[in-house]
């Protein structure tokens, strides 16, 4: 529906960068495309990158991300061109630390015997948005997000009413905390 009602610019963007080879290699290629599920989880990061977390108070997904379509409209192609490189650089380092586990709850048993869960679009916003402060990945950056993701407090903000403005405010709260500390 949102693609439709705010065709433009942004939304041709959104589709381009799905089917991007880095966006495609570090979600598995497993956003189904058909729903646009691919293209939501796209549209959330550049919201949080764009708009910011601060900015989503009132829980209104659905309007905060055609807000973010309607700015992306307006944007010039040189901004476009780097929000995307901000996108790419995100994706390389975000399969750089959790290749089959990025965006997914099963990155905290990132060995190949555990079975990968689902692209988890919450963990895809917050990670996405916070990977690209990062300068390069290491193993310092790698385990202070699998500490994350396995502190009670953040995977309840990845689960539960995730598109409440307290779930937002907390992993991006907590994700910056941690990030600020590596970098």
């Amino acid at each position: 529906m949102r693609n439709a009602l705010y065709n433009g610019t942004g939304t041709r963007w959104l589709a381009e960068t799905a089917e991007g080879k880095l966006f495609q290699k570090a979600t598995g290629g497993t956003l189904n495309d058909r729903t646009m599920r691919d293209r939501e989880a796209i549209n959330r990061f550049c919201a949080f990158q764009l708009l910011g977390w601060r900015a989503y108070k009132s829980g209104d997904l659905d309007r905060f991300l055609a807000d973010c379509l309607l700015k992306m409209n307006t944007m010039s192609n040189e901004e476009l061109e780097n929000l995307r490189d901000e996108f790419d650089h995100s994706m390389r380092l975000n399969y750089e630390l959790f290749p089959n586990h990025a965006f997914r709850k099963s990155l905290v048993n990132d060995d190949p015997q555990f079975d990968r869960t689902v692209v988890n679009i919450s963990l895809f916003e917050v990670c996405s948005v916070a990977f690209t402060k990062l300068k390069s990945s290491n193993a310092k950056v790698k385990q202070q997000i699998i500490d994350l993701v396995a502190d009670a407090e953040f995977e309840n903000s990845i689960t539960y009413s995730t598109n409440s403005s307290k779930a937002v405010r907390t992993r991006f709260e907590m994700m910056e905390n941690e990030i600020h500390v590596v970098c």
